[in-house]
């Protein structure tokens, strides 16, 4: 990168205004299931983008929450887009050593210093470390290597319902779009985690009412004593909540579920054996994201292999959550109610089609005999297959060697996101939470952030460093010559 010297020295000339953009963007609650501070952020990020000379930034008003677009016009041939996530998952306060909102620089060992909040890691710190880059990009060149859209979102802890719908709205600004990038700290002891495909998300609600059933209590609650001569709502619920899964509630039972499921290839089996190898001495419960805890003995007696095949190349079909009736202070306890709910999360490999399974799932409750049991789908995204070979993924390999760091590269993650509609409809290659620089305890107490130059991980001034580098790199990509229908 030309400049490299002029754009290190304005990072570590700004590094301590840079400190305080990220703290400010954190101390911001982003809590969308509890109603709070999502516009608030809306408009902070809205002013981020202005202040980076965007010609074009305006909120987005949804169904729901509201998002953010912007563009910055470069000049440039090559355009690519930004996507962002900036809300947050509501903290256990009594469990973080600081206040989570106050984003404290604190130090732990080993790490040196850091910034602890809520989002520090997951998302807003890599966020605001990207935009703090493309900050001194501009000032030292004047501009920007490419040109960039961005769309940004405040509901991806809700399963992003209304993400495709922003998307709708802009089509036509992403269609000369080259990649999709979304930064993160992604680094641990000199070795950056890249996540090449995601599973698809269908995230939706299970309801039963003694209004649709016609039997039990409708548009009321009846008191417990009633059971003996009121049909229960809630057992209905549960009854179909059983009807959809084998009795350990691993193997689902809906007819036609694993009709689209593809066995790994020889390949994919040959890359698992060799990340198990290159993971020697770790168990697959500290690899593997999300997992963590304990867990199931059937899961347990998995080899090594076993498990990750299992977690890239399996579906699921989780339960997030139940509710009817009495659930704490604040109500009878002695309740026979007339609605029972369920939240349920189901993810899908590579090979599945997302509305094929609402509709399998629908069938079944029809045929069932339970089609008074409304499933309604609050988001749906569709899983993206693994690439190996984008030039997103070698430009991020390149500027990362000249770096010293690199790729520890997993076919796939266990999540997934609307991130991925970018691949699917536009045909753009995708890489979501990637970057230098190290953070930790993402969505859990005492989320932290890395900022110390002299610590063991990069600090702030060399992950802004990569990311305005990569940047750079990315001027010389080009727009896949076979786009998505």
């Amino acid at each position: 990168m030309r400049d490299r010297d002029a754009i290190r020295q304005y990072l570590a000339d700004h590094r301590d205004r840079h400190i305080a953009r990220i703290q400010e963007f954190i101390r911001q609650p982003t809590l969308p299931s509890e109603g709070t501070g999502v516009p608030e952020t809306a408009e902070l990020l809205s002013r981020y983008y202005r202040e980076l000379g965007c010609q074009e930034v305006e909120l987005v008003e949804t169904a729901g929450e509201p998002g953010v677009f912007a563009y910055f016009d470069a000049g440039a041939p090559v355009t690519i887009v930004n996507y962002c996530m900036f809300d947050t998952k509501p903290p256990d306060s009594a469990k973080w050593s600081v206040p989570p909102f106050e984003a404290k620089r604190v130090r732990i060992d080993p790490v040196g210093e850091v910034i602890m909040g809520v989002g520090a890691r997951s998302r807003k710190g890599p966020y605001m470390s990207w935009l703090n880059a493309l900050e001194a990009l501009r000032a030292v060149h004047g501009t920007l290597p490419v040109n960039i859209v961005f769309l940004a979102e405040g509901e991806e802890n809700q399963g992003s319902p209304n993400y495709a719908a922003m998307v709708d709205k802009y089509a036509d600004r992403f269609k000369d779009a080259v990649a999709c990038f979304s930064p993160g700290a992604a680094e641990t002891s000199g070795t950056m985690a890249v996540r090449l495909g995601y599973k698809g998300l269908i995230f939706g609600r299970f309801r039963a009412t003694g209004s649709a059933w016609g039997k039990g209590p409708a548009g009321r609650n009846a008191h417990g004593m009633a059971k003996v001569l009121v049909d229960s709502p809630s057992w209905r619920l549960v009854s179909a909540l059983a009807s959809l899964v084998e009795e350990d509630g691993a193997r689902v039972a809906v007819p036609g579920f694993y009709d689209q499921l593809v066995p790994p290839t020889a390949d994919e089996r040959a890359q698992v054996a060799e990340l198990v190898k290159a993971n020697t001495g770790k168990r697959w419960q500290d690899v593997l994201g999300g997992v963590g805890g304990d867990v199931g003995r059937s899961s347990d007696d998995l080899s090594e292999e076993e498990a990750y095949l299992k977690y890239y190349y399996e579906p699921s079909f989780n339960l997030n959550g139940l509710s009817a009736g009495y659930t704490g202070p604040g109500g009878p306890v002695f309740s026979l109610p007339g609605e029972a709910w369920a939240l349920v999360d189901i993810r899908v490999p590579r090979g599945y089609d997302v509305q094929k399974v609402v509709a399998g799932i629908r069938a079944h409750l029809e045929a069932t005999g339970r089609d008074d049991v409304a499933f309604e789908v609050l988001s749906a995204h569709s899983p993206l297959p693994a690439d190996g070979t984008s030039e997103l993924l070698q430009a991020v390999r390149s500027v990362s060697r000249e770096f010293g760091a690199e790729l520890d590269v997993q076919p796939y993650t266990g999540g997934g996101g609307p991130w991925t509609i970018y691949a699917n409809r536009f045909g753009m290659p995708v890489l979501f939470d990637v970057g230098l620089g190290h953070g930790g305890r993402a969505g859990a107490p005492d989320e932290y952030l890395a900022i110390d130059e002299s610590g063991p991980q990069r600090g702030l001034v060399e992950t802004e460093l990569w990311y305005a580098t990569l940047a750079t790199e990315l001027a010389k990509l080009q727009k896949p010559k076979a786009d998505a229908s």
